[in-house]
């Protein structure tokens, strides 16, 4: 079993730049598990973290800022704000802020070690200004062996694991419709129809509207 968390801080996203048209994380996941063929559990937890740690995310970020700004200033041998590679990773960075925040728990269990290291490579072959980084665990293996059955988190998550809303839609997004040699089960009717034991009303028959929605709306 292998866990993973992100490999520098929070203020450097997950998110791949200008990356629209590239195959989801899954889709490189899913033909990775396929490639092994043996039975194989990737999974990502999210735990909503507190909203107070929004305003820390927003601190850090300004703390960054004015840090390069500073370097600017004082004539450092730092390009500051005006560095190509800052200015990208500032741009980046902030495509994270004001959203809400998870604490990310990434584990990747198969049968031998051998075949977690496989799936590991698709896990962390997606990365931006950052990327998924593997955690070592050589006292607490056990624990988390066990915790892994009833998906327990840890209760002292890591800094490291934390992440925005943006960054879970990015790595949860669902495989497109080409993908191709994972055997995929997938329902051609566009809507699910709804089951008869919900109760409808008569086409004839108005429907009142209470007038808190009413103006509400």
């Amino acid at each position: 079993m292998l866990r993973f968390r992100k490999q520098r801080g929070f203020l450097y996203p997950l998110l791949p730049p200008a990356d629209d048209l590239a195959s989801p994380p899954l889709e490189a996941i899913a033909h990775a598990q396929a490639s092994v063929a043996v039975p194989s559990t990737i999974r990502f937890t999210l735990t909503p973290a507190p909203s107070s740690l929004e305003a820390v995310t927003r601190r850090l970020f300004r703390h960054q800022e004015n840090r390069l700004a500073r370097q600017e200033r004082w004539g450092l041998p730092e390009g500051g704000l005006r560095s190509t590679l800052n200015r990208a990773e500032m741009a980046n960075a902030s495509r994270a802020q004001n959203r809400g925040l998870f604490w990310l728990e990434c584990v990747v269990a198969a049968g031998t070690h051998e075949t977690c290291l496989q799936l590991a490579a698709a896990v962390q072959a997606r990365r931006g200004e950052n990327r998924l980084h593997r955690r070592w665990m050589p006292v607490r293996q056990q624990l988390y062996r066990r915790r892994f059955a009833t998906a327990i988190t840890p209760l002292v998550p890591s800094p490291r694991s934390l992440i925005s809303a943006a960054e879970a839609a990015h790595l949860l997004a669902l495989p497109t419709a080409r993908m191709k040699g994972v055997p995929v089960r997938r329902i051609t009717i566009p809507r699910i129809p709804m089951p008869p034991e919900i109760f409808r009303s008569p086409a004839e028959r108005t429907v009142l509207v209470p007038m808190d929605r009413q103006e509400a709306a």
